[in-house]
């Protein structure tokens, strides 16, 4: 489970539609560094995907937190380091709700994805291309990136990722002895063929500001990232066997 960030004096706090938001100082920071590439195009661009960053995530924990106000369980929203966390009392739902909430926020990425297009489609490539508006451009093609490869990516039953929490409760509905303790298998199994293929990714490419995968997509970022998660699910798949080995014990003391 991912811990609320401890409160700043710089947080930015305001309610929407009746949910508390906070936005810790290390979301802002942690945005420009991944995507500090757009550096090279000017400052402004930078400040776009920021920006964009911004819109998008909120958008993800929006999906999570109305799911959960719909299932009964209010909650809230956090913005913090590479993401966000929808805070709520989601574990005294069924599991078919706490699946429904886990797949809101990338259902929610989706949405914005399918407007941004329609948007593009029906507005933006049909202005007079010899209007310059790079930054409108950009500004598009960032929010179609982002909403569409973030929640997909978010989908993949690794965790803490979306996909993972989803995992876990489809497994324990099957088995509840070994459910978590597999989906925690499955996640690092996926999480670490993730790393590697970044891995042969990046040594196949050479990260030229323009080419296909910079800066939107950093290689070496999502190698170091999911081998992260890997050692992570590793280590909470040990300590629920060692939980469970304990457990077990308690009950047959002979």
């Amino acid at each position: 489970m991912l811990l609320e960030p401890t409160p700043s004096p710089f947080d930015l706090r305001w309610r929407m539609f009746g949910i508390p938001v906070r936005v810790h100082p290390t979301f802002w920071m942690f945005s420009a560094i991944l995507g500090w590439g757009y550096e090279s195009k000017g400052f402004s661009y930078l400040a776009l995907w920021v920006g964009c960053t911004f819109l998008s995530v909120l958008f993800h924990e929006l999906g999570h937190v109305v799911a959960g106000r719909l299932c009964g369980q209010p909650g809230h929203i956090v913005l913090y380091s590479f993401g966000g966390l929808a805070i709520g009392n989601y574990h005294h739902v069924g599991p078919w709700r706490r699946i429904a909430i886990s797949a809101a926020g990338p259902a929610a990425g989706l949405i914005l994805y399918g407007l941004v297009l329609l948007f593009a489609h029906n507005a933006l490539w049909q202005i007079d291309p010899t209007l310059n508006m790079p930054h409108l451009h950009w500004g598009v093609r960032m929010l179609l990136f982002m909403n569409l490869f973030w929640s997909l990516l978010n989908l993949i039953p690794v965790f803490p990722l979306d996909g993972g929490q989803i995992s876990r409760d489809v497994c324990t509905l099957f088995s509840r002895r070994d459910g978590f303790r597999f989906s925690l298998g499955l996640s690092f199994l996926l999480a670490g063929v993730i790393a590697i293929y970044s891995l042969i990714v990046m040594s196949r490419t050479r990260g030229e500001p323009g080419e296909l995968w910079y800066p939107d997509f950093d290689p070496m970022f999502m190698a170091i990232m999911f081998a992260l998660l890997a050692l992570q699910s590793f280590q909470m798949m040990k300590a629920v066997e060692r939980e469970q080995r304990r457990w077990e014990n308690d009950q047959d003391p002979w």
